[in-house]
Parts: structure tokens; C-alpha cells; sequence
């Protein structure tokens, strides 16, 4: 009966071990499965985007607006506008002057025609350009002198003097024409007459002329000053532009890695924490009950216990049931703890405890068998 009371007063201190698998490789998941959570780890890694920071820069003119970039002290002023009629409101402004002007198509032929005389005789012929003298070549048809002038010359510069001879006293007259060239009418034209007798000397320019048709070239423009005379007529007009000054502003921006790092990268050192994104990792393992740790772990083999008998694996019989193997049981119980702590890195067994309602059965088989004994000896 001693003996009994002895066996119940341990089961409450034996404990036994719940064996596992080894984890799996930690995988990513999007969601925790449901399972007992001493068959499961988690893990959660933060990962961030990371950046780096530039100063980017630009001109802004007095009237735009900058928006968040900042002052600086350095400015510049801008290219010039394009030249136009409006005067600019603002900046620094510069003006010109715009000549357009046209010229009257150059005298290239003298003519004097209508001679009424065959008696009047022309020498001492001079032909000026303005203050040159030029020359020329006669060409002399019936009723007429024609002077080829060597070069162009405006009507209004253009001047030719004479000496008439006549020996009689009777009336002289001739036409005289200013021409662009044989085939158009006369630029300028007048009809003289005169009474004399002997030499006379005339001379003839613009002024004694009348205009008959004068044509005039194609509109030229300058920006040199063109003055306005006879034979140019000018037209001015003013044009402005502008350009302003340009303050220099700045502002400091975020250069972003294109991947998530947990980790700072090269050349982004700075960490973005409202980008922060979570990543939920899990291992798994599967429990194993004591009957199948004997196939699940084949090389365990508890170490000889001192001082008492060797153990079966079987449970010995009961006649063998004494306060011996009590002890050695207890004894194997904790060197089999102390074995497994050693074991615990390698293998990742998880201590638990052995069913206590198992452990009781085991045990109440035991008690009345060895009660049943007691009996048959009385």
C-alpha cells in the first residue's frame, strides 16, 4: 500500500516531451494561416524607398511667380525680345530706328529731239553726277542727240551744260529729256526756246525740268539713316524691345531609388519612412506524438543510468516493479531532459508536457496489477 501512495504522490512532478519537425524556409505570405501557434513563426521585415537630395535651380522675372522655390543673391538678365511697334511696360528698354524709303529709277540717256534748226551747232558739252563730272558718248540721228551717260545717276543730281551756235537770228528750239532708258517714256522733259545770234551758253539741271513720269523702285529698308530728298521720299518708324532681370531661385528635390530596400543602398541615403511597406513572412513545423519519435528520431539512444538497471524499451514485468526501477525511471526521465536540452539547437524540439490523463492510465494499469499480486499473496 506504501508503495502506491509513493507512485501517486510522482505523477504530479513527471513530466514528458512533445516532439516537432524541423521548420520549414521562411516564405512570404499575404495572410497568417490558421494554425496553433506553437506550430508557426512570423516575421515581418519593413522595407522603404530611399533618396537622395539635389538643388535644382531657375530664373524667374519680377512678375512670375516661383512658387516653392526659394531666393538667392545671384541674377542675370534675360535675352533681348524681338524687336517691335508697342513700347514694353517694364525692363530695360532700347529703341531704334527703321528707315523705309524708295528712290526714283536712275537716268542712263540725255536726249535733245525737235531741233527746229539745221544751223544750230552744240559744243563744249558738259555732263555732271552732282559735283562729277562723267562722260558720255554722242549718238546723233536725224533731229535729234542722244548722250549715253556712263553711269546712273539720279534726276535730281544730274546736270548738263552747253554751248549753241547759231549765225542767223532766227527762232532756236529743242526738247530736252531726262530718260531711264530708250523704251520707256522721260523721267523729266521741258521744250526751250530761244532768240540769239552767235555762241550762248545754257546750262541745264532738274529745276529748268518738268516731271513727266517718274517711276519709282521697290521699297527698301535700312536701320542707317536714309534723309529724304527729291528722288528718295522716307518713311521712319520706331521699334522697342526689352529684356529683364532674372533672379535666380532654388529649391531642394528628392531623387528616388526605383526599388524598396530594408537596407540603405548605394548613392540613397535617406529613408522614406511614409513609404514604408511590410512583408509578413512564416515557418512552419508539425507535431509529433511519442509513438512515432521513435521513427522520426532513429539515432536516439538514452545513455546507461548509474547505479541501476538497464531500461527496455519494453515495460518490464511486474514482479521487477520496486523502489529500483522507480528511481532508474525517474532518473531516465531527467537525463533524457537534460539530453534533448543539448540536442535543442540542432533539432528545434519544443519542450511540452506528456498527457497527463495518458500518464494516469499508464500508471493506474500498473497499480492494479501489483494490487491484484497483494491479493493472490493473502
Amino acid at each position: 500500500m506504501k508503495k502506491i501512495i509513493l507512485i501517486l504522490l510522482l505523477i504530479p512532478i513527471v513530466e514528458a516531451k512533445a516532439y516537432y519537425t524541423d521548420y520549414t524556409e521562411w516564405e512570404k505570405v499575404k495572410q497568417l494561416p490558421n494554425m496553433a501557434q506553437d506550430l508557426i513563426e512570423t516575421k515581418e521585415i519593413k522595407s522603404y524607398l530611399w533618396y537622395k537630395k539635389e538643388k535644382i535651380g531657375k530664373y524667374f522675372s519680377q512678375t512670375e511667380n516661383h512658387g516653392d522655390y526659394i531666393k538667392t543673391p545671384f541674377w542675370t538678365y534675360s535675352d533681348w525680345s524681338n524687336w517691335s511697334l508697342e513700347k514694353p511696360k517694364e525692363g530695360e528698354i532700347e529703341i531704334r530706328k527703321r528707315y523705309h524709303y524708295q528712290t526714283v529709277k536712275p537716268i542712263l540717256w540725255i536726249r535733245l529731239s525737235n531741233i527746229k534748226t539745221e544751223e544750230l551747232k552744240f559744243t563744249t558739252i558738259k555732263i555732271y553726277n552732282g559735283d562729277k563730272q562723267i562722260s558720255f558718248q554722242i549718238h546723233q540721228q536725224k533731229e535729234q542727240v542722244l548722250f549715253e551717260l556712263s553711269e546712273p545717276c539720279n534726276f535730281d543730281e544730274l546736270e548738263i551744260s552747253f554751248t549753241m551756235i547759231e549765225l542767223s537770228n532766227n527762232e532756236k528750239s529743242f526738247k530736252i529729256e531726262w530718260l531711264y532708258n530708250l523704251n520707256l517714256p522721260s523721267c523729266m522733259e521741258t521744250t526751250t526756246r530761244y532768240w540769239f545770234q552767235g555762241a550762248w551758253d545754257v546750262n541745264y539741271r532738274y529745276r529748268n525740268l518738268m516731271p513727266n513720269q517718274i517711276i519709282w523702285e521697290d521699297i527698301k529698308t535700312t536701320l542707317e539713316k536714309v534723309e529724304e530728298n527729291p528722288h528718295t521720299k522716307v518713311s521712319i518708324e520706331t521699334q522697342y524691345r526689352n529684356r529683364s532681370r532674372l533672379q535666380y531661385y532654388e529649391k531642394e528635390i528628392r531623387i528616388y531609388d526605383k526599388e524598396y530596400h530594408t537596407t540603405m543602398p548605394t548613392d540613397y541615403p535617406f529613408k522614406d519612412l511614409e513609404s514604408e511597406k511590410k512583408q509578413l513572412y512564416i515557418r512552419t513545423r508539425k507535431k509529433v506524438d511519442s509513438i512515432e519519435k521513435t521513427t522520426y528520431e532513429t539515432n536516439f539512444i538514452p545513455e546507461p543510468i548509474k547505479n541501476a538497471k538497464t531500461l527496455s524499451k519494453t515495460m518490464p514485468p511486474k514482479e521487477e516493479f520496486n523502489q529500483e526501477w522507480k528511481n532508474a525511471m525517474i532518473a531516465s526521465i531527467q537525463n533524457d531532459q537534460s539530453n534533448e536540452r543539448e540536442k535543442n539547437n540542432h533539432r528545434n524540439l519544443k519542450k511540452g508536457s506528456f498527457s497527463f490523463f495518458s500518464f494516469t492510465i499508464f500508471l493506474i494499469g500498473i497499480i492494479v496489477g501489483k494490487f491484484s499480486k497483494v491479493k493472490k499473496d493473502f
